[in-house]
């Protein structure tokens, strides 16, 4: 009995060992996972990090300058070396909130056409492309976000510090996990293709200060369900917000004059589309498989111009759609491209700025028409 009670005693006492040298183990490469360093020097990050640990740091912050040198091999800790080719490395979560990005050292990438060094306060063309990192702390003192400085990386969330005023081309394209972003009001531009084929973004706020969306800047952001587009903004460039298969309701502001081809193209879900005064001109395919329009309210006086053969609402429902023109319009906007539509109907536009038919709506939506209430399902 006594030998038995002896034998239970021990192995709990083994069993209690074991489970402190495994705990002690994972603490102990945990250490080796999150790593702060601080730089007296740019282009001495490869100094401070052994060969060892590279590979197995996941977190990793970094205090003071650092240049093309520190940035290629960050790259390599997350996944990509100089040419783009992968690696062993881990590293998952970048702060650089506390770096300064500063001209000089080695090219931190390059490819058959250039080689890239990093510039004073610039997040640089392809500095992260490819790249595992989920989250990364931009420099506060950065003024702006080059060409695919983060394409093809696997954030998922990202916060621009308010410092930058521009976000180059496809700078954020193709990060499928992206699902926010906060742009600041010091951004004036937002580049060709910034965000295209950021399938998990849901929201995006444009500040005032934008004056600029690129072509393609939110093409295929498939999860993409509203948007604000600022007074500041004068023309919808090409497929700006094509395939936005999610999108619902879109605010178009009386700062715009032009609609550019496929701008809205394939927006599948979108219920109703407001087209304001000064809009003058729609391009070729611009509300192109808009298959559930219900309704378009046009406010132009002037039928804007649509090239001949436009194909601007080709794959809407023609009979479903109602199109709302200003009092005196009617003939103008039956011989248009609009003609395409089988129910155009005159509204006092002065009197029915603020409303928009959307799905957030009654089911029944009242319209002041000719003076009479109308009313569509």
């Amino acid at each position: 009995m006594k030998e038995n009670t002896l034998n239970k005693q021990l192995t709990v006492l083994i069993f209690l060992l074991l489970n402190c040298f495994v705990s002690c183990s994972e603490d102990d490469n945990m250490i080796l996972k999150t790593v702060t360093i601080n730089l007296t020097e740019a282009g001495t990050l490869p100094d401070k990090i052994s060969s060892s640990n590279k590979n197995i740091i996941t977190n990793l912050k970094i205090i003071g300058d650092i240049n093309g040198t520190d940035l290629r091999f960050i790259r390599e800790m997350a996944g990509k070396n100089v040419i783009g080719n992968g690696t062993s490395g881990n590293l998952s979560k970048l702060d650089l909130s506390k770096a300064w990005i500063v001209e000089g050292g080695e090219a931190y990438y390059h490819n058959k056409d250039n080689y890239y060094y990093s510039s004073n306060n610039q997040l640089g063309c392809y500095v992260f492309a490819h790249c595992s990192l989920t989250s990364i702390n931009i420099p506060l003192s950065v003024t702006s976000i080059e060409d695919n400085a983060l394409s093809y990386t696997s954030l998922e969330n990202i916060n621009i510090p308010s410092s930058v005023t521009s976000i180059g081309r496809c700078a954020f394209g193709y990060c499928d996990h992206l699902k926010s972003v906060n742009i600041p009001s010091s951004v004036t531009e937002i580049g060709e293709a910034a965000f295209r084929e950021c399938d998990s973004l849901t929201s995006v706020n444009i500040p005032s200060s934008v004056t600029e969306i690129g072509e393609y800047a939110f093409q295929w952001c498939e999860s993409l369900k509203n948007i604000n587009i600022p007074s500041s903004v004068t023309e919808i460039k090409e497929a700006t917000f094509s395939e936005c298969k999610s999108l619902e309701k879109i605010n178009i502001p009386s700062s715009v004059t032009e609609i550019e081809k496929y701008a809205f193209s394939d927006c599948s879900s979108l219920e109703s589309i407001k087209i304001p005064s000064n809009v003058t001109k729609i391009g070729y395919n611009a509300f192109e498989g808009c298959k559930s329009l219900r309704a378009i309210y046009v406010y132009a006086e002037k039928v804007p111009i649509l090239p001949y053969n436009s194909c601007a609402f080709e794959g809407c429902d023609s009979k479903k759609c109602k199109v709302y023109v200003p009092i005196g319009t009617y003939d103008a906007y039956s011989r248009s491209e609009f003609g395409y539509f089988e129910n155009i109907v005159e509204f006092d536009a002065s009197s029915f700025r603020n409303t928009i038919a959307t799905a957030e709506n009654q089911d029944t939506t009242h319209y002041v028409v000719n003076d009479k209430k109308e009313h569509t399902h």
